[in-house]
């Protein structure tokens, strides 16, 4: 229901606190069930309340016009990169572990999460979960910096979202995979109007 209000941009303020209150309550219920990735959203959820995505296309700006603009300042965008940027080096410097590295957890998602003719062969060879987790530890720590450089931003961005897609195809964690996609179109360079967000 919050999330919908926050998308409506109705009663932006108060939604995006209750939003964020009540996503990290049902987060910290329960220990067992915790996913990095949940805590993400969490994260984002906080950041909502400070940005002001109300003030245009929104029901709140449609009642009070004074709240209107056409801009949008550039920390909100840049709190979100930083933010996006956090994620993917953080996501990086855990995969530096030694089980990693050793191509463990990559190994066992390989041989029981992925079925497919295609797939089956390579996903079987000794090598592939070698390639695929310091592909995966490369692709983390290298995502921001190549975001944030106006030359290799594209080509970046075209990664994150195959990337993502491939990911969505093959792991369980289909919600993530677009919420992480998603949040790579802050690093584009915009001048700030609202129709462009």
């Amino acid at each position: 229901l919050f999330a919908a209000l926050v998308t409506a941009g109705f009663l932006y303020r108060i939604s995006a606190t209750l939003l964020f209150l009540s996503w990290s309550y049902f987060f910290l219920l329960d220990e067992g069930r915790y996913v990095n990735h949940t805590y993400l959203m969490c994260l984002f959820a906080f950041l909502l309340v400070f940005v002001p995505a109300h003030r245009a296309f929104s029901i709140d700006a449609w009642l009070r016009p004074k709240l209107r603009a056409q801009t949008t300042p550039v920390w909100t965008i840049w709190l979100l990169r930083v933010q996006m940027g956090f994620v993917y080096f953080f996501a990086g410097v855990a995969k530096t572990a030694p089980d990693w590295l050793h191509g463990e957890p990559m190994r066992t998602w390989l041989r029981h999460e992925i079925h497919s003719p295609l797939i089956d062969r390579f996903s079987h060879a000794e090598w592939t979960p070698y390639v695929t987790s310091y592909a995966a530890l490369l692709f983390d720590l290298l995502s921001a910096p190549l975001l944030f450089w106006r030359r290799t931003r594209l080509a970046m961005f075209c990664l994150v979202v195959v990337f993502h897609i491939l990911n969505s195809q093959f792991f369980p964690l289909v919600f993530f995979h677009g919420s992480r996609s998603r949040p790579a179109q802050f690093f584009w360079h915009q001048t700030g109007r609202a129709g462009s967000r």
